[in-house]
């Protein structure tokens, strides 16, 4: 899956504000969030995520707030919205082995697939043999505890 003018990029969706604690894993990744200041006033000051609400976001990496992960990629996405948002430069700290799923692996992709069809096997969640993969993502995230998805684009 790639999102047409960044094949060569990622994309981070955070599902949770991750709350600071000691962990043996942790790393620190520089990532770019294109949107308007006045909506991302309260993610620097309050910590608080501010979902987005793209008509794609369930063919994309489900609920949560997503960042690029080149100021380039954060350019084009600038572009795409109308070239009149601003690209904030955040360092994101957190536990590679627990926080984040990392979709642009292909092992890592298959065991979400095997967990998905695993799990869709009970009669209450057979609704995730259709589901989108942004609705597979947030299931996954929810019942794994998982912060943090990277992704290419679709």
């Amino acid at each position: 899956m790639t999102v047409s003018g960044a094949e060569r990029g990622c994309i981070f969706g955070i599902t949770k504000v991750m709350k600071k604690k000691k962990k043996n894993h942790d790393c620190i990744v520089e990532l770019y969030h294109c949107n308007y200041e006045s909506r991302v006033e309260s993610v620097f000051k309050h910590k608080e995520l501010r979902n987005s609400h793209h008509k794609d976001d369930s063919e994309w990496g489900g609920t949560g707030m997503y960042f690029w992960d080149n100021e380039g990629n954060a350019e084009y996405w600038k572009k795409q919205k109308d070239g009149k948002a601003d690209i904030f430069r955040c360092y994101v700290k957190f536990d590679a082995r627990n926080d984040l799923l990392d979709l642009t692996d292909l092992n890592v992709e298959k065991r979400l697939d095997q967990f998905i069809r695993l799990a869709s096997k009970e009669p209450k969640l057979q609704y995730l043999k259709k589901a989108s993969i942004g609705d597979k993502i947030d299931f996954f995230c929810e019942k794994c505890n998982v912060k943090l998805v990277k992704f290419f684009g679709k």
